[in-house]
């Protein structure tokens, strides 16, 4: 445990927190998307991955590094299926790598989200110090 927080235990290992840190990472590929496949051109697209991708960043990096909440996690889980939505609601004429990118992205983000919504903490015995090593 760590000494600053002696009433929460050490959870940098936990399933919770790597899926959080996998999110984090998909929603910087969904900000930067639109730039790296070319697909600027969708300006209403565009924004909307770059607000959805600072989004599901920021909750990702609270739930990766800061308290547990698992109902963050399910925030991400909606903001993925909007990800896939938002390939068929915005004028996309239907353009493969536009549609594969939202669907594929938005498919990771929720599996991810709901698998760190319901990840479980750590086993831990009332006074041990170790952490499931």
């Amino acid at each position: 445990m760590r000494a600053d927080m002696p009433d929460l235990p050490d959870v940098r290992y936990s399933p919770g927190r790597k899926a959080s840190m996998i999110n984090f990472f998909v929603g910087l590929w969904v900000l930067l998307s639109p730039f790296v496949l070319g697909f600027a051109m969708f300006e209403s697209l565009v924004w909307n991955n770059v607000i959805v991708g600072i989004a599901i960043m920021a909750i990702a990096a609270s739930r990766a590094w800061g308290r547990r909440n698992p109902g963050l996690a399910w925030i991400n889980f909606i903001l993925g299926l909007w990800l896939i939505i938002s390939a068929f609601v915005f004028d996309t004429q239907m353009n493969a790598t536009v549609v594969w990118n939202q669907v594929i992205s938005g498919a990771v983000v929720s599996i991810v989200a709901a698998m760190s919504a319901l990840a479980r903490r750590p086993y831990t015995r009332t006074g041990d110090t170790d952490i499931l090593r």
